[in-house]
């Protein structure tokens, strides 16, 4: 994976991709959370062209829950479909999405979560993958904020 090579927004979603495919995940999804709309990357083409469709699930009650109780750790969540109420909009759109199972990297500064990676999927990773896995995923988010500070002067 070459994230030192990320010039742009453009790369991030190539980046998604091989992050995915290298551990064995079907895909994965980066979101900067914003007071405003969410900022979101994706793995897949498709679902990256629906992006505006994960806006139900990211600011779903259930989503900004799982979040918060994933603060204190920096490590690999692994996640399953039943943080969301059977039948409801958020549950089907994240089955729509395939956001249901898998893994997700919480990502802060001062305490504060700034986005996520959520990989869809449950691959056999070990102890050591998953540490490769959230310090890759805090590698990107700390390129994203590079290129957004580099792009406001």
């Amino acid at each position: 994976m070459l994230i030192g090579k990320v010039q742009t927004t453009d790369d991030v979603n190539p980046i998604l991709h091989e992050l995915s495919r290298y551990f064995g995940f079907r895909r994965s999804a980066l979101v900067l959370f914003s007071n405003a709309l969410p900022v979101i990357f994706d793995s897949d083409p498709a679902r990256y062209s629906a992006a505006w469709k994960y806006l139900e699930v990211f600011q779903s009650s259930e989503n900004r829950e799982t979040a918060e109780r994933l603060l204190v750790a920096l490590k690999l969540n692994w996640l399953t479909g039943d943080r969301y109420e059977p039948g409801s909009a958020a549950q089907s759109r994240a089955t729509e999405l395939d956001l249901l199972d898998g893994a997700a990297i919480i990502v802060t500064s001062g305490g504060t979560a700034i986005g996520s990676i959520f990989l869809s999927g449950v691959p056999q990773i070990n102890r050591a993958e998953e540490s490769a896995i959230v310090m890759i995923g805090h590698i990107l988010f700390s390129k994203l904020r590079d290129l957004n500070s580099s792009n406001a002067r």
